[in-house]
């Protein structure tokens, strides 16, 4: 009960006679059973020519657009002998070659023409100019010789990225052949792109630099060159001024299959956000690439105060170049000289800054570095501590503000040791009579004079109870300019050896003056010359009478 399907082609390769008879062997017959037999036959004709042409579905399949016109400008369905040539551009102003063979099978020679076909009709044709042909024949006519292949040539090149079709008749004119051609080329978008869409470089201060890198790839297997339009990113006319958006390279070929980066340099010259749409035209790609690149301009609103001794307000600090002297005046040694410096924040945003004190252990800032906050305000000491006499002359201490300005302050002072005369610095007074009660002391007046144009303090540091040889008037607590000061010193040896005693003054809490008091204690020897003299008789005396006795007494002590 089942049903089996034969199919039968005929591909005749010759013209030859091709009756046959088409058995079917059923083995297990009965005898009686008569097989079955078709005759067949076919008829073989020789083509006059063979086109070595891959099959197109662009008509079959319905991908053309029955909208479009035809030959001479008719509309409706083709003719369906038309043989289909698809062309695939990659971008316009491409030039896309197609060859094919066609082969003459026959015995004989003949010449054949290529005849191109409008697509308007006579009517239109006569009254306006068609646009030119995206497609070329290069070789409209020749001969094929006798069994014999000849290759065909067409070129095309699109000037948009429209599908453009074009109807040629290829015509073999000996023996009244005609084939309908349909040449149809598509424009393909080249896979040429920016691997990213957008750069964003946020907030960046006006004046500085950004840089960030895109890569511009290319995936196809032929170079392409592109250019980044001006126009996009920069200020039409040119005003002078830095561009705002730079691309390097600008201009150039990537290659086939590669990948290139471009960098983007972005230096704001606003203090506001912006935002660029920039386009850059890939030769042959009928669309341009879009880059957006946005940012924002910021700038450091800052301002610098240094304290004026005696004025009101403070001095404000101007930025390199300028040069900002700040006077420190006359510094006693040890004395530490501080002014006050103010950073004030009006900007929207936080700023660093660093300081650089130079070479000069002596001078400092306090703190170094810090960050000041939008709309705070801090300050910062700047002092300078002399250990020794000397003068520092525009001596430069520059502010840096981090990606900002720099300000240069520079200072004049005086390291001062203070102009107070002592008559003496050192004394000896020599040996002296170790002391006993009744004794008068050794003295010497020590005389402190201000010679200075300003007041000092003076503390005399002496301790008694650790030097009780010595004793010391009060000495003066304040000493005015043009005024001196007498101090009485006096030596006491306790006993007989050389004394050495230090007394020392400070001067306004800060300077030491040192006073270096030696002396020597002598003992007192005071014999009788005569030994027998140690005790002395007078007698028996009545009363109201006097009796006298001569001593002779020796010093035998060293004063």
């Amino acid at each position: 009960g089942e049903t089996a399907m034969v199919t039968v082609r005929f591909s005749p390769e010759e013209v030859v006679p091709c009756a046959r008879v088409l058995k079917c062997d059923i083995q297990s017959l009965d005898d009686g059973y008569t097989p079955i037999a078709i005759p067949l036959n076919g008829k073989v004709l020789r083509p006059w020519c063979h086109f070595e042409l891959p099959e197109s579905d662009y008509l079959s399949a319905g991908r053309r657009n029955p909208g479009l016109p035809g030959p001479a400008g008719r509309s409706g369905s083709l003719d369906p002998a038309t043989k289909t040539v698809e062309f695939e551009s990659l971008g316009t102003k491409v030039r896309n070659t197609k060859r094919f063979m066609v082969l003459n099978p026959t015995s004989v020679a003949y010449e054949f023409v290529w005849e191109p076909v409008s697509s308007v009709s006579a009517a239109e044709e006569s009254t306006s100019s068609a646009p030119p042909s995206a497609f070329r024949c290069l070789n409209h006519r020749g001969v094929i010789a006798a069994g014999k292949k000849y290759e065909m040539v067409f070129e095309y090149t699109p000037d948009s990225e429209d599908i453009a079709e074009t109807f040629f008749t290829f015509r073999i004119v000996e023996q009244g052949i005609a084939v309908p051609f349909l040449m149809v080329g598509h424009v393909v978008e080249p896979s040429v792109a920016f691997d990213v869409a957008s750069v964003n470089f946020g907030k960046v201060l006006v004046g500085s630099r950004s840089r960030e890198t895109v890569m511009l790839s290319n995936n196809e297997h032929i170079p392409f060159g592109f250019n980044f339009d001006r126009a996009t990113y920069e200020v039409p006319g040119g005003d002078g001024k830095r561009p705002v958006l730079a691309f390097e390279p600008s201009s150039g070929t990537v290659p086939p299959n590669s990948s290139i980066p471009v960098v983007v340099t972005f230096v704001p010259d606003v203090e506001k956000p912006l935002n660029y749409n920039v386009v850059a035209a890939v030769r042959k790609k009928p669309s341009r690439l879009t880059l957006n690149v946005k940012g924002e301009g910021y700038a450091i609103h800052e301002t610098l105060e240094v304290e004026s001794v005696g004025a009101v307000r403070p001095m404000e600090v101007v930025a390199a170049p300028s040069k900002n002297a700040v006077d420190l005046g006359q510094v006693l040694i040890n004395e530490r000289c501080v002014r006050q410096i103010s950073f004030v924040n009006s900007g929207s945003i936080n700023f660093d800054f660093a300081w650089d004190c130079g070479v000069n252990p002596r001078v400092s800032v306090k703190p170094e570095t810090a960050t000041v906050g939008k709309g705070e305000r801090l300050v910062c000491e700047l002092a300078y501590a002399p250990s020794a006499a000397e003068t520092l002359v525009n001596y430069q201490v520059t502010c840096g503000i981090i990606n900002g300005r720099k300000y240069n302050l520079h200072l004049n002072a005086v390291g001062h040791r203070p102009n107070l005369k002592f008559s003496f610095h050192s004394f000896d007074f020599g040996p002296a009579f170790v002391h006993q009660a009744g004794m008068p002391p050794r003295t010497q007046t020590l005389t402190i004079s201000n010679e200075d144009e300003k007041p000092f303090a003076i503390d005399c540091l002496f301790d008694s109870a650790a030097w009780p040889y010595l004793a010391l008037d009060d000495a003066p607590t304040m000493l005015a300019p043009g005024t001196s000061a007498d101090m009485t010193v006096s030596f006491m040896p306790r006993e007989a050896k050389e004394y050495r005693a230090v007394i020392p003054f400070q001067i306004n809490g800060l300077y030491n003056v040192n006073v270096v008091i030696t002396g020597e204690g002598v003992p007192l020897r005071l014999d009788v010359a005569n030994a027998a003299q140690t005790a002395v008789n007078f007698g028996s005396l009545r009363g109201g009478q006097s009796a006298t006795r001569e001593l002779k007494l020796v010093n035998r002590s060293r004063l």
